[in-house]
């Protein structure tokens, strides 16, 4: 009986991350800019892009716009040089808060979707977008800012990366410090297929100084975590 459950708890387990695996690959992050043009990161390596997106705002349950998929923008390509005519569009209010911010207005290094957003929009957003397949709901920035608590399962290994790190950087003379995922800060929280989805967010310029903008997205039910998905946005030498 006792293997008969445990059996089925695998199965269960097996069968929810790769429900959760699906869903992420129809989640994105990314910036709608005054223009309307827009520009996104994946949590996957491998993407495939959708022809549209619905993009929530940060910062509110605004669904702020649909965009419709224009080009795949390569890593630090000619066309990922785009940041400073956007900002200046987007006015000075965008600098210090946006999504795709550089060292010195420098390409963008991630792989990017570019859309276009449907109809004018007033301000530059910092959004996440979702295939249309899919229908978040009860989005949630009550809790932004507050800290992303660690799982029980993630105590173990990052304490082993943080002894990891200790170790291999002990002869180097860092410049920064390394940050990891127990300095992440909640963005917002929703609804998604009778679960919760949570996206944290927290700065890491790691020894040496690279900056980096990294993302978690959580998969929750019934506040047990399903399973974590993360990305980044380097912004480059400090």
């Amino acid at each position: 009986m006792k293997l008969i459950m445990i059996t089925l708890l695998t199965l269960l387990t097996l069968f929810a991350d790769k429900r959760v695996d699906d869903l992420s690959k129809k989640i994105f992050l990314g910036a709608i800019f005054g223009s309307q043009n827009s520009y996104f990161i994946s949590f996957k390596e491998k993407v495939t892009w959708p022809k549209a997106l619905n993009a929530y705002d940060f910062h509110a349950n605004l669904n702020v716009a649909r965009v419709d998929k224009e080009a795949v923008i390569p890593s630090c390509s000619e066309k990922s040089y785009f940041i400073k005519k956007e900002k200046t569009l987007a006015g000075v209010d965008y600098f210090a808060k946006g999504f795709f911010n550089t060292i010195l207005d420098d390409c963008v290094n991630e792989v990017l979707g570019k859309y276009q957003a449907k109809e004018k929009v007033d301000k530059a957003y910092n959004v996440i977008a979702f295939n249309p397949q899919i229908k978040p709901s009860n989005f949630s920035v009550k809790n932004q800012g507050k800290a992303r608590i660690l799982d029980a399962s993630e105590i173990e290994p990052l304490a082993k990366l943080k002894a990891y790190d200790l170790k291999t950087e002990a002869d180097y003379d860092c410049t920064t410090e390394n940050k990891y995922i127990d300095s992440a800060k909640i963005v917002l929280e929703f609804e998604l297929n009778a679960m919760q989805g949570r996206l944290s967010h927290y700065l890491d310029a790691g020894c040496s100084g690279h900056l980096a903008d990294k993302y978690v997205l959580d998969f929750l039910k019934d506040g047990r975590l399903i399973k974590s998905y993360k990305t980044y946005h380097y912004q480059g030498a400090i």
